[in-house]
């Protein structure tokens, strides 16, 4: 348990924070690091998106695309995509007979 919120007598909340004796400045630097790593994420996925929606050829950032879970859902929706556009695309997949079908439905459609 992070926190409690304990009412006082006046109606007003008072916070007691008790981290468990966890020393306040782990606490802070794992704050510092989690909100640096949200910083980077954010950043990699706003470049994602802005390359996919540049409106450039996606041949332009190579010959090949590697589309993972590509059996199921967006995967399988990207690699037909990127297909479609005349990439090479690699599949990757846990399921090998659906892997199998997903390739020979590209194959087929594309």
């Amino acid at each position: 348990q992070i926190g409690k919120f304990r009412p006082s007598r006046g109606g007003e909340g008072k916070m007691d924070l008790d981290f468990g004796g966890m020393n306040p400045a782990v606490l802070a630097l794992a704050v510092v690091g989690g909100l640096y790593l949200a910083k980077i994420s954010l950043k990699v996925l706003a470049s994602t998106v802005s390359g996919l929606s540049s409106g450039k050829s996606p041949r332009s950032f190579g010959k090949w695309v590697v589309v993972t879970g590509a059996t199921d859902g967006i995967g399988k929706a990207l690699a037909f995509e990127f297909a479609k556009k005349g990439m090479n695309v690699f599949l990757m997949s846990r399921t090998e007979s659906k892997l199998e079908a997903t390739a020979k439905e590209i194959k087929d459609e594309c």
